[in-house]
């Protein structure tokens, strides 16, 4: 079987676009990225990045008020409050679900998931590029 003349150059150029014909020398600097993958950095990185960071106060207020809210009232309350912190963050589509119940194990449930999306948001601060923002887990939510 013949290997067609386009077929190495079109591979070669697939590979750098993917930025997968660098070396794998281990190095503590970020890999470098093919053209697509670059220029998914830096066109589509910084509005993630953006939203991670208007979600990250709204996260943690209701990590904070979740953790003490004690009845179905409290609860309530922390989704208003919650939500009041979205809009002031410029997310105005953000929406929660409203409790029937509010006991130890809804509120562990509850936590759980705060927890995740603060995960989740830490991971997307620290990425320096759109190959390790691939790498974080997709949010609980």
């Amino acid at each position: 079987m013949q290997t067609s003349k386009r077929y190495l150059p079109n591979l070669t150029l697939l590979m750098l676009l993917t930025g997968q014909a660098l070396a794998n020398e281990p190095t503590d600097k970020p890999p470098e990225e093919g053209l697509v993958m670059s220029a998914m950095t830096r066109n589509v990185l910084p509005g993630i990045k953006d939203d991670a960071a208007r979600m990250k106060p709204v996260f943690t207020f209701g990590k904070q008020c979740f953790s003490t809210a004690s009845n179905l009232d409290e609860a309530r309350n922390c989704n208003k409050e919650a939500v009041k912190v979205a809009h002031e963050n410029g997310l105005n589509d953000f929406e929660v679900e409203d409790f029937k119940q509010w006991n130890d194990q809804v509120r562990a449930n509850v936590l759980k998931e705060i927890e995740g999306m603060l995960t989740y948001i830490a991971c997307t601060e620290a990425a320096r590029n759109i190959t390790e923002y691939a790498k974080c887990d997709d949010p609980p939510i």
